[in-house]
C-alpha cells in the first residue's frame, strides 16, 4: 500500500516487546510497501532503507535547544530531521528557520531536511509549523509526524512524512496498492 505520495517509515522498535518482533515487523512493513525503517538491524539484515530522527533525550541533554540542533547537524553527514516539540514548537520552528538561514549564509548545503512532531494537536501544530517555514521561504523542509501513527500491529508503528501546502491540507489522500516486494 502507498499513502498517495507520502512516505511511510516503520518505527516498531520504539514499542516492540522484543527485538525480533521489531525486526520482523520492519520486514513485513517494507514488504507491504513502507519506504524504510528506523530499526538499524532490520536495515542491515534485510537491506531496508534506514530513516531516523533525534530523540527528546538528546535535546534535554543540552542546556539550549538550539545547541542540540547544531550538535545534531554537525554529527550527521546528510541532511537531518530535527525534533521540534520538546519544549515550545513554534519557537523551535523559528529557531530552525534562523539556523537554516545561518547555514545558508555560510554556503553550507541544505542541512535540514525535515522536522518531526510527535505530540500535541497534530493538525493545528502542523499547519502552524508549515506556515512558519513557508513564510520564511523554506517550503522544502518536510514535516514528519510520528505520534499521529497508525498501528499496523501491536508492535508496528510508523510515521508519515508530510509536505503540507495550504491547498493540500484540505485534500484527503487515499491508500493505493503498490507492487509487493520480496526480501
Amino acid at each position: 500500500m502507498r499513502f498517495s505520495g507520502k512516505q511511510l517509515v516503520d518505527f516498531g522498535m520504539r514499542r516492540a516487546h522484543e527485538a525480533d518482533a521489531a525486526l520482523f515487523a520492519a520486514r513485513a512493513a517494507y514488504i507491504a510497501g513502507f519506504n524504510g525503517t528506523a530499526t538499524v538491524e532490520a536495515g542491515r539484515r534485510f537491506g531496508i532503507p534506514l530513516s531516523g530522527t533525534m530523540a527528546h533525550s538528546f535535546i534535554e541533554a543540552h542546556d539550549r535547544e538550539e545547541d542540540a540542533f547544531r550538535h545534531f547537524i554537525s554529527s550527521r553527514p546528510k541532511a537531518v530531521t530535527l525534533l521540534i516539540d520538546t519544549y515550545d514548537m513554534p519557537r523551535a520552528a523559528h529557531r530552525i528557520v534562523a539556523l537554516a538561514r545561518e547555514l545558508q549564509s555560510r554556503g553550507a548545503p541544505a542541512a535540514i531536511h525535515a522536522v518531526r512532531i510527535d505530540s500535541g494537536d497534530i493538525a493545528k501544530d502542523t499547519r502552524t509549523v508549515r506556515d512558519i517555514f513557508d513564510r520564511a521561504g523554506y517550503r522544502q523542509i518536510l514535516i514528519f509526524l510520528s505520534e499521529a501513527s497508525i498501528s499496523i500491529a501491536s508492535t508496528t508503528w510508523f510515521m508519515m512524512v508530510f509536505r503540507w501546502t495550504h491547498s493540500a491540507w484540505a485534500h484527503r489522500s487515499t491508500f493505493q496498492m503498490m507492487p509487493r516486494r520480496s526480501i
